[in-house]
């Protein structure tokens, strides 16, 4: 499992080998962790509060000085859509031996129309665009407004996919969903 943290305007929060020189007190160029299950156990909330303590924060008061950082996690359930063959721990051995998955490289279309390989560790979270993490990052803030304004699971989907204005849904949604709820 890899737990990276993204920004809007740097893509992934890292720093360029200069920034490290000069900050001889950070440890980590990068602020992303790969855990293995077999090595290093579940990946907890205790290790995302590290990560984010000693490897995100600091980076980020180098790349933003003066500025203060809204950290945002997700806890989508797309982490339940997986292809047939994806790590996942329930399918995999407890103890050494057997048929245990392996991580595969991905592939993509690039836009020659040429098929690339995609390696599935380090590398691809470097080639994540910054406008596609813009995009994540807008998407992301709807969906606290709404649960901001009480709406809860699918409504909360609904709403975030049918109000397209910029950042926010409308300050009347609660009246809006109650009459459709009428209906």
């Amino acid at each position: 499992m890899i737990s990276a943290f993204l920004c809007p305007c740097h893509g992934l929060l890292r720093l360029s080998n200069e920034q490290l020189q000069e900050n001889p007190h950070i440890k980590n160029k990068e602020a992303f962790v790969i855990c293995s299950i077999q090595t290093d156990g579940y990946w907890k909330s205790k290790h995302m509060l590290d990560q984010l303590v000693h490897q995100a924060i600091p980076i980020f008061e180098i790349l933003h000085p003066g500025c203060v950082g809204v950290f945002c996690f997700d806890q989508s359930t797309n982490h339940n859509a997986m292809a047939a063959d994806a790590l996942i721990a329930t399918r995999m051995n407890l103890s050494p031996g057997g048929a245990q998955p392996k991580m595969r490289d991905g592939w993509y279309i690039d836009k020659n129309g040429e098929k690339q390989t995609q390696l599935m560790v380090l590398e691809v979270l470097i080639s994540v665009s910054v406008t596609t993490i813009r995009k994540f990052a807008r998407k992301s803030w709807k969906y606290m407004d709404a649960y901001n304004k009480g709406l809860e699971g699918r409504t909360a989907e609904w709403a975030v996919n049918k109000y397209k204005s910029h950042r926010r849904l409308p300050e009347n949604i609660e009246r809006i969903m109650d009459q459709l709820d009428n209906t």
